[in-house]
C-alpha cells in the first residue's frame, strides 16, 4: 500500500461493502497474517464521518486536546513506549554501533541535511546514490545502494520484508519471532550492523573521495555473516538452518552471487504474486458486474412491485366506487318498493270498502280542506 495514499483511496463509502479497502503491494508471509488481522480489526473500528469536518486529535488524552501533562504521562516508563530502547541497547553489538543506532533513531546523525540545519552552506546530495538528498532515513533505509544490503539480509533469512518510513519505526517493528530462537539474536543485531556498515561506507566516500564499489559494499556485510549467524543454540526453522550452513561455507563472492540469485527469485515470486492479484482483481470485477446485474434485476422487480401496488390501490378505489353505486341503487329500489306498497294498500282499501267512490272518502287519504275566506262588505252595501 502506498505511503502517500489518501483516505479516499482506501475507503469505500457506498454499497454493502462500506469500510476500509486497503490494497497491499505484495503477498504476506505466514507470520504476517496475524499482524494483518490485528491491523484490519483496529481500522474497521474507525469509520469515516463524511458529515463532520476533519480535525487533529491528540490520542494521549481522553478529550483529544494536547497538554503537557499528557505528554509527560506518555513518556513515563509505565506509559506508551515510542522509542526502540530495547531493540538498541539489548542487541549484542559493540557500544559504538548501538550508540550510532540510538543517534539515528533520533535523527541526529550528521548527514548533509543535519549540516545544513546547523548553518553549513553545502549541496545536499547522497554520497551513495548521488541522486537524492541525504537524510538519515534515506541513507540508512531507502537509498537504492543501501537496499542491496537489506535485500541480501532478507534473502539470507528467506523472508520478504517491507521497511518502514523511518529508522525509529523500522526498529520498533523489527520483530523476529519467525526466525526461531537460535537466530533471534542475529536478527535483532542485523539492522544495527547494516546501519553501521552503511555509515562507514558513506564516510569513506565523503572523506576519501573514492567511488562506490557495490561488490566491496556487499562484502563488508558478508564478512560479518558468521558473527550474525553463529550465535546461540536451540531449534530453529529449517529454512534458517539451511541459510546458515550455506552462508558459513561460502566465500564473499559466492555469497553475493547467491544473494543476487535469491533476490531474482524473490522478484519472480513477486511478479507471480502480482499476476495472481491481477487475476483476483479480474475475478472481482466479474463478480462486481454480476452483482450489478443482480442489483438491476432487483430494481426492476421493485418497480414491478410498485406497479402492482398501484394497480391494487386503483382496484380498491374502483371497488369502493362500485359499492357506493350499489348503495344508491338499493336506496332507489327501497323507494320504489315503498311506492308499490302504497299502491297495493290503496287497492286493498278499495276492495275492502267498495262504497268509497272517491279517494277522498278513504280515511287518511282525503286532501286537506280548502281555506276559508272571510267576505268583507262595505256598510253602505249592507244597508241597501
Amino acid at each position: 500500500m502506498s505511503k502517500n495514499a489518501w483516505v479516499s483511496d482506501v475507503w469505500n463509502p457506498v454499497g454493502d461493502g462500506i469500510g476500509w479497502t486497503p490494497l497491499f503491494a505484495r503477498a504476506f508471509n505466514d507470520w504476517e497474517i496475524i499482524l494483518l488481522e490485528r491491523l484490519l480489526q483496529k481500522i474497521q473500528a474507525v469509520r469515516v464521518q463524511r458529515e463532520e469536518e476533519d480535525r487533529v486529535i491528540w490520542t494521549a488524552s481522553k478529550d483529544g486536546v494536547f497538554s503537557v501533562r499528557s505528554l509527560y504521562s506518555m513518556m513515563e516508563p509505565g506509559g506508551l513506549s515510542l522509542f526502540p530502547s530495547e531493540r538498541i541497547w539489548r542487541a549484542r553489538v559493540p557500544p559504538k554501533v548501538a550508540f550510532f543506532a540510538w543517534e539515528a533513531s533520533w535523527g541526529k546523525v550528521l548527514t548533509q541535511e543535519q549540516l545544513q540545519r546547523r548553518g553549513f552552506s553545502l549541496a545536499n546530495r547522497c554520497f551513495l546514490c548521488l541522486s537524492e538528498e541525504e537524510t538519515v532515513d534515506h541513507l540508512l533505509l531507502h537509498c537504492i545502494k543501501t537496499r542491496v544490503l537489506w535485500n541480501l539480509l532478507f534473502s539470507l533469512f528467506g523472508i520478504s520484508w517491507t521497511l518502514s518510513c523511518s529508522v525509529k519505526a523500522t526498529l520498533l517493528g523489527w520483530n523476529g519471532g519467525f526466525v526461531g530462537k537460535r537466530h533471534k539474536k542475529a536478527w535483532q543485531m542485523a539492522p544495527l550492523c547494516i546501519f553501521w556498515t552503511v555509515w562507514k561506507e558513506r564516510n569513506r566516500l565523503a572523506f576519501g573521495d573514492a567511488d562506490l564499489s557495490l561488490q566491496r559494499f556487499m562484502s563488508s556485510l558478508g564478512n560479518k555473516r558468521l558473527e550474525l549467524f553463529d550465535m546461540g543454540a536451540g531449534a530453529s526453522d529449517p529454512t534458517a538452518d539451511d541459510n546458515v550452513q550455506v552462508a558459513s561455507s561460502m566465500s564473499n563472492q559466492e555469497l553475493i552471487q547467491a544473494g543476487n540469485k535469491t533476490m531474482d527469485e524473490t522478484d519472480q515470486t513477486i511478479e507471480r504474486s502480482k499476476q495472481v492479484v491481477a487475476q483476483t482483481i479480474e475475478v472481482g470485477t466479474g463478480t462486481a458486474v454480476t452483482l450489478k446485474g443482480q442489483t438491476d434485476q432487483m430494481g426492476r422487480i421493485v418497480n414491478e412491485l410498485d406497479t402492482i401496488q398501484f394497480s391494487i390501490k386503483k382496484a380498491s378505489q374502483l371497488v369502493k366506487e362500485i359499492g357506493r353505486q350499489v348503495a344508491t341503487d338499493k336506496c332507489i329500489m327501497l323507494f320504489l318498493f315503498l311506492i308499490v306498497c302504497g299502491v297495493i294498500a290503496i287497492i286493498i282499501v278499495k276492495i275492502v270498502n267498495p262504497n268509497n267512490k272517491s279517494i277522498k272518502d278513504v280515511p287518511g287519504l282525503a286532501p286537506p280542506a280548502p281555506s276559508r275566506r272571510l267576505l268583507y262588505l262595505k256598510a253602505s252595501d249592507y244597508l241597501e
